[in-house]
């Protein structure tokens, strides 16, 4: 059986991998839409022109198909590129006698608008799905910076502006563009460049193999901590023999020989100078010991 606890920490760990997905994923750009100020009937009606506009939304959403936020003007986020749809009063023109409507096209981070003429169609109530699907081609086709990225290994990572794994096709809005490509056992590398309207963009990394780095092997290390061991535990039987001998010495008395006297000096100089000996290579041992340690713990951190 489930029990709750179970059902709260799945539900939990699913909002927060959403949560993470949607802060990974880049946003879609948003096209906000004001009011048409001029029309082919030549209305002032506030109310008409923004009828018209929530009709050309709902239009518009359908042809643009969730790949663009389309929201009325002044609803768009804030953190998003926004392309501004609009009209001036004067966008109503004659073209070869028709009566023909412009409208604007313009990104909020990049100066001069884009027309698009637009056939009346004769009264506002008339369809809008011909509107719709002309600003939407414009809007994809034109506004947006076509993007191919690809690499020298294929699945290679991208992140950034475009997310996704090599061969990527992609629109995007133009502006500041950043990418970062990685893959297993490669050198990553970063692309910052600027996208610029009816100007492609292509990007082909050349990731290169990484060096593999090798850890230190730890065995020199134990070997001179043992090493440094033994010495000390030989520096201290040394020492334990140097004070037998010299005990020994001491006890000699007037009617030992000269003899006597210089095997048992010799005894506790040979005792001291093992014991000496072996004092310094316990402390150089340990010496060497302690610099291996230091180099792998430099190499973890």
């Amino acid at each position: 059986m489930i029990s709750f606890r179970d059902n709260w920490l799945k539900g939990l760990g699913l909002l927060f991998g959403c949560a993470t997905l949607s802060l990974a994923a880049p946003q879609r750009p948003c096209l906000s839409v004001s009011p048409f100020r001029a029309t082919a009937t030549r209305t002032s009606d506030t109310g008409e022109q923004r009828e018209l506009r929530s009709r050309l939304l709902d239009s518009l959403r359908t042809q643009l198909k969730g790949s663009w936020q389309v929201e009325p003007a002044g609803h768009c986020p804030q953190n998003v590129p926004t392309l501004d749809l609009f009209q001036r009063p004067g966008d109503l023109v004659e073209i070869s006698g028709n009566a023909m409507l412009r409208v604007r096209m313009e990104w909020r981070h990049v100066a001069g608008p884009v027309l698009v003429t637009l056939e009346p169609q004769g009264h506002i109530g008339g369809d809008l799905s011909q509107w719709s699907h002309t600003l939407a081609f414009v809007a994809q086709q034109q506004m947006l910076v076509p993007v191919q990225i690809a690499s020298n290994v294929p699945g290679t990572v991208v992140s950034g502006s475009l997310t996704g794994t090599t061969p990527l096709s992609s629109l995007q809005p133009p502006g500041p563009f950043h990418l970062h490509a990685q893959a297993p056992k490669r050198l990553p590398q970063h692309i910052d460049t600027v996208l610029q309207m009816g100007s492609p963009f292509q990007a082909n990394f050349r990731l290169s193999k990484a060096i593999p780095s090798v850890r230190p092997s730890s065995t020199p290390r134990w070997v001179a901590y043992a090493t440094a061991t033994a010495c000390l535990v030989g520096a201290g039987i040394f020492a334990w023999q140097q004070e037998r001998a010299e005990t020994r010495y001491h006890a000699l008395g007037e009617n030992d020989s000269k003899s006597d006297f210089d095997s048992h000096w010799k005894d506790v100089h040979s005792a001291n100078l093992w014991r000496n000996g072996l004092a310094l290579g316990s402390a150089g041992a340990f010496g060497i010991g302690l610099a291996f340690h230091l180099r792998e713990a430099s190499f973890s951190w």
